[in-house]
């Protein structure tokens, strides 16, 4: 990902400069500018923004069995943070919601339960899942070693987007979600007295902190973007 900078030690009227940014488990970074400052950065992504992110990388560059265990993962660091904004919306306190994420953590099929659920409940109506079909994809892919074709991998993406993007709509377009939602972003940063002091919200495919219709709304824009990427 290329993000644009200026420098907090140079002059204001210093022209920004670009770096590269490789993905990693945290969102703060050190960068040296052009001038040979050194200084850190928060740049924010959700977790399951940067796995679709690898995956849709991977597809790219035909990595097919890859991009679909980016894609599986992703969608499961989204119903872990859906369920934190459901509980969160509903005045849960954080020692609380981490002590109950302990005993699902490592349990991908409680947190699926837990995930339905608090929609239902939420929302009044069923969750939409993955069809059979990509469940068994998924499956054979993680657990049997099997390599899915390029078809295989577009279908099993774009589901996931698909899914992601209607629990995205519902949250935020929802009065008592939509604030813990946007200020999701804000608990990947570290904003503490010695963290950062420069934070850069990053423009992921998938949006959780604009309306959710706005930006690239297909799998094929994102494999074009990342092609058109390449070649500049």
């Amino acid at each position: 990902m290329e993000v644009p900078l200026s420098c907090p030690v140079c002059s204001p009227h210093q022209p920004s400069f670009y770096v590269q940014v490789l993905l990693k488990n945290d969102c703060v970074y050190e960068f040296e500018c052009p001038s040979g400052h050194f200084f850190t950065a928060n740049i924010l992504y959700h977790d399951f923004q940067k796995l679709f992110e690898v995956a849709v990388n991977a597809l790219a560059d035909d990595y097919y069995r890859e991009a679909v265990v980016s894609f599986a993962a992703s969608y499961e660091r989204f119903m872990e943070l859906s369920i934190r904004i459901i509980m969160k919306a509903n005045g849960v306190d954080a020692e609380n919601l981490e002590s109950g994420w302990k005993a699902i953590a490592r349990q991908s099929e409680r947190q699926l339960g837990a995930y339905i659920f608090l929609f239902l409940r939420e929302f009044n109506r069923r969750l939409q899942l993955l069809t059979d079909k990509q469940v068994q994809l998924r499956n054979k892919v993680i657990y049997q070693g099997y390599f899915p074709g390029r078809e295989e991998c577009l279908k099993y993406g774009a589901e996931v987007l698909e899914l992601i993007r209607s629990t995205i709509h519902a949250l935020y377009y929802s009065v008592d979600h939509k604030d813990a939602l946007i200020g999701s972003i804000n608990d990947k940063g570290d904003f503490s007295h010695d963290g950062p002091r420069m934070h850069l919200y990053a423009r992921p495919f998938i949006l959780t902190n604009s309306p959710p219709e706005t930006g690239l709304n297909t799998l094929d824009e994102m494999l074009e973007l990342v092609t058109k990427s390449r070649q500049a």
